[in-house]
């Protein structure tokens, strides 16, 4: 067995809440939504008690004057015993032997309550026709458009029981008037019992009769897919053929098709579960349909905030990437400091030559002068630096900042949409204008922290495919260490071998002759270290220079833009990224407008 559905009290006690808040309380608008969703858990409450129940509900449905208290007595037994309850279910074409309420028999009462206008009538099951399984048959009211009272009888027998007799003769059926009042049944089990006028004493109607019924039975499956339709069963009309030859051919023929028909336990419970979800969806429609009024005056300010979030991806990427220039300034920090990382701390002074080229990008030229004691140079490299410093301090601290700018740009986006809904809603439910000049609500965010996770490993993986290869870390790396230890170790070899022959006069000398020891003036020391150093900052910069080339940062600038609004618009596909603007009134708003798109 499927399993239930739920959405009916959900559905009614929403909308109820929403009407209240939106119309007021006793509104005739909210009046008339209470009508209906008061129907919708009547019906829904009668469906579901069809489903726990083991008496399964059999409901003679048709218009006016087509036989069905004639079908409901023909079920009964003719003995006397049960003549006082045939006399409860009149028949006939006068006004006065019309059934003007919704009468159940069976041995068991199917429902724990029964509704104004509805009344069970307890019988021993020798009373009933054996149909193999307990079961409570309805003899309802025709439906007519003339008489609503009948009308919502008729409307509780069909949302009451999983199998339809359809009651009707070969006139309706050829006339095509029952085809809307077969769709309003769609999810059911229906068997249509066609009367017909016997011609020359045929026990059976002619072909031409036959394949016009099954013609518009063909239509009514069309019109009502989720039915299931069993064939027909054709009872000769009493009045030309008999009363009891026609009794007996409705005994025969019920008993047939309906034993049958109650042994398939698992598409009775099918069924209802189909038209649980129908009728559902009719109150769906009826809901719409009252509320046209209010879509058309509501309809264009919610539209207009609900396309507003198609630019929400828009004020995110601006929130979470920033400018062009912020963003490259961002990855050439990444890859500056990713080829830092990746250089070994054995390549000295080529790994320190690299941090501080890295930190003072934009003022390389100014380095080499500032060295040599340039004091313009030394304070342009300065203020690069600073720069630079304070710009990786903007990038940090954007993060930080992400969900108060972002919901900031999005309540600017959203104000004057906001003012107008409440405006419009105003004047639609005939309230005050202090609704419209109350606050629109707050605007929040959720799901930019994951995104911001997101974003720094899409930015991580950037960095990681387009950086400087290895191979040209070391290669730098060890050229330069030679470099600057091959041009410093002739000074030093020189330096330490009249240190060496100093220290060897000392030791053979009674007397100290500290004189002998070499006293090299610091500008050799300053000298040889800058002539040293020279080729390694060549080097380094050609190095760092590689790693943050302008192609390289602007190919994974654009990137990583891309991956992160991907990531916002899958984010917001499934839900994990969105926004909520606090204001019950536009919530109400938009779940009655949505009703017309369910």
């Amino acid at each position: 067995m499927e399993s239930t559905p739920t959405l009916s009290p959900s559905l009614a006690d929403r909308v109820d809440q929403s009407a209240a808040l939106l119309f007021g309380q006793d509104s005739g608008s909210t009046l008339r939504l209470n009508r209906i969703t008061a129907e919708l858990r009547r019906d829904c409450d009668r469906l579901r008690a069809s489903q726990s129940t083991d008496v399964t509900t059999i409901a003679i449905v048709g218009r006016i004057g087509e036989g069905k208290s004639w079908l409901a007595r023909t079920i009964l037994s003719d003995e006397p015993a049960f003549d006082q309850t045939r006399a409860m279910l009149p028949s006939g074409q006068n006004a006065d032997d019309r059934t003007h309420e919704l009468i159940w028999v069976g041995t068991k009462q199917p429902f724990a309550a029964m509704n104004h206008g509805e009344r069970f009538v307890q019988v021993p099951e020798s009373a009933l026709l054996d149909l193999g399984a307990p079961y409570a048959i309805a003899d309802s009211p025709g439906y007519s458009d003339h008489d609503p009272t009948l009308g919502a009888l008729s409307s509780v027998a069909l949302s009451s029981s999983p199998v339809k007799l359809l009651a009707t003769s070969v006139s309706q059926i050829r006339d095509g008037s029952l085809a809307q009042f077969v769709a309003s049944m769609n999810g059911s089990i229906i068997v249509p019992v066609v009367r017909f006028r016997p011609e020359n004493g045929q026990a059976a109607p002619a072909n031409n009769t036959v394949s016009d019924c099954q013609n518009e039975i063909d239509r009514w499956a069309k019109l009502a897919p989720s039915s299931q339709f069993y064939p027909a069963i054709f009872l000769p009309d009493a009045g030309v053929a008999g009363e009891q030859t026609a009794r007996e051919a409705a005994r025969l023929h019920l008993a047939e098709t309906l034993t049958k028909l109650l042994s398939e336990s698992t598409s009775l419970h099918q069924s209802l579960d189909i038209q649980l979800n129908e009728r559902i969806t009719f109150a769906q429609r009826e809901l719409a349909d009252e509320l046209g009024d209010f879509r058309a005056r509501l309809g264009a300010p919610v539209d207009r905030l609900e396309q507003l979030t198609t630019s929400f991806p828009d004020i995110v990427e601006h929130g979470l990437v920033g400018e062009e220039a912020l963003l490259r300034a961002a990855m050439r920090s990444r890859f500056r400091g990713d080829a830092l990382d990746r250089t070994s701390m054995l390549f000295f002074p080529f790994r320190s030559l690299l941090g501080i080229l890295g930190l003072t990008l934009g003022a390389w030229d100014k380095v080499i002068f500032a060295a040599f004691g340039s004091v313009p140079s030394l304070v342009m490299t300065a203020v690069q630096s600073v720069k630079n410093i304070r710009e990786t301090g903007r990038l940090e601290s954007t993060s930080s900042r992400l969900t108060d700018r972002t919901e900031t740009l999005l309540r600017d986006a959203y104000a004057e949409d906001l003012r107008t809904f409440s405006d419009a809603l105003a004047s639609t439910t005939n309230q005050s204008n202090h609704a419209s000049k109350s606050p629109a609500g707050n605007i929040s965010v959720h799901g930019i922290a994951a995104l911001e996770s997101e974003s720094h490993k899409t930015i991580s993986d950037t960095v990681r495919t387009r950086r400087l290869a290895s191979p040209f870390l070391w290669l730098g790396g060890l050229m330069a260490t030679l470099a600057f230890w091959g041009l410093l170790l002739g000074p030093l070899i020189s330096l330490y071998s009249a240190y060496f022959e100093g220290l060897q006069s000392l030791e053979e000398s009674v007397a100290g002759q500290w004189q002998r020891f070499p006293m090299p003036p610091s500008s050799l020391w300053i000298t040889s270290l800058l002539l040293s150093i020279a080729p390694v900052v060549a080097i380094a910069m050609v190095t760092m220079y590689l790693a943050s080339a302008p192609r390289r940062i602007a190919s994974a600038a654009r990137l990583v833009r891309q991956g992160i609004v991907d990531a916002i618009h899958q984010r917001i596909g499934n839900g994990k990224l969105r926004i909520e603007i606090s204001n019950p009134r536009l919530e109400a708003a938009r779940f009655l407008l949505s009703l017309g798109e369910r």
